[in-house]
């Protein structure tokens, strides 16, 4: 029941200067990994919902998804739609567009959408199909009021490139022409595309069991410091 909730419409997160123990806030995160345990439709639903909230435009989302899931967001939490999103890569895809949305709540679904492509060869093809399908996205809305974030672009072609995808498409070079990438992030074109050629153990990520995905966070995350 407690992945329903969220902060009403507005909430502003004034965190405390000191440091506080994670496990007082952590109730989130568990639920988070305890769902990729289920092999069940509704718990892929519930983990995408947790991240898109209730309110009502990205400012609140970022404050939502910070405040109980911080750095865990575009660190831990891809394993939980690697897991859950086979099959549903589709609705990982989709999510990129979903409005009101912080751009880093959208990472856990694009890098498991990467990393789907990585772990399985064999689908990597069709993923690669579902990531241009949302560079046309992009394309379409390259108006002044419509415009994406030019940094979730750059992360999203990240996620494409390090798929290792052959041929490139060519709206790849499209979104750089328009000066839709925010280059900082991602390089520019020839630099993105030195990310493909890396050797494979530097673009797979392991996927932890929960047992070790436990000890990796109670480890390497135990305290947060505001």
């Amino acid at each position: 029941a407690f992945l329903a909730g969220t902060f009403p419409v507005g909430f502003a997160i004034d965190a405390p200067d000191d440091e506080f123990i994670a496990r007082e806030l952590s109730f989130a995160l568990h639920a988070m990994l305890l769902l990729q345990e289920f092999d069940s439709p509704r718990a892929f639903d519930l983990a995408l919902a947790f991240l898109a909230s209730e309110n009502a435009d990205w400012i609140d989302n970022q404050a939502f998804v910070d405040f109980w899931l911080g750095d865990h967001l575009t660190e831990s939490l891809w394993q939980v739609f690697f897991r859950l999103g086979k099959g549903r890569e589709q609705e990982l895809a989709d999510f990129v567009f979903m409005r009101g949305l912080d751009i880093y709540s959208v990472n856990p679904a694009t890098t498991a959408l990467e990393q789907i492509a990585l772990h399985h060869p064999e689908r990597a093809r069709d993923i690669q199909c579902l990531f241009e399908t949302v560079f046309q996205g992009f394309l379409a809305e390259n108006d002044e009021e419509t415009a994406v974030d030019a940094e979730l672009v750059a992360m999203v072609l990240e996620n494409y490139a390090t798929t290792a995808p052959n041929p490139v498409s060519p709206l790849v070079r499209e979104l750089f022409q328009n000066e839709m990438v925010d280059e900082s992030v991602c390089g520019d074109y020839d630099e993105l595309m030195e990310v493909a050629l890396e050797p494979l153990e530097n673009r797979i990520r392991k996927c932890l069991d929960i047992v070790s995905l436990y000890d990796d966070v109670v480890d390497n995350w135990g305290r947060r410091i505001s």
